[in-house]
This record gives C-alpha cells, structure tokens and sequence, in this order.
C-alpha cells in the first residue's frame, strides 16, 4: 500500500540525544559570536554550557556566582 514512497529510519533516543546536542552547541556558538549585545554574565554562561554540556540552572548559577 505504501509502495514508491521513501521511508526514513527511526531514530533512537541516543541519535536525537547527539542531534540536540549538536544544536545546543551550534546555538552557543552563534550566540557567542557577536558578544557586542550580550552582558559579561551571559558571556560567561554561555561559555560555560558550550565547554561542559547541558547543566540544570541552579548549577549553572552556583558555578558562574549569580541568582538565578
């Protein structure tokens, strides 16, 4: 019934897993390369999540000294 039509792979979680993470570390970097809007607090954020990877936001703050 589904003859001539393209089927894709499912993707397992582990696939989707890297996928998000690629796309997390692609949006660090284009927010972090043009700094000229961005205050030194959410500089040092978002550098923080590009070189350790997703954290939950109260480690985040704890780790960078700021309230969230």
């Amino acid at each position: 019934m589904n003859e001539g039509m393209d089927e894709t792979p499912e993707e397992g979680p582990r696939e989707v897993a890297a996928a998000l993470n690629q796309l997390t570390i692609g949006m660090a970097r284009y927010l972090l390369s043009d700094r000229q809007d961005m205050s030194l607090t959410t500089a040092g954020a978002l550098s923080r999540m590009e070189r350790e990877g997703p954290v939950r936001l109260t480690a985040l703050a704890a780790a960078e000294g700021i309230a969230k």
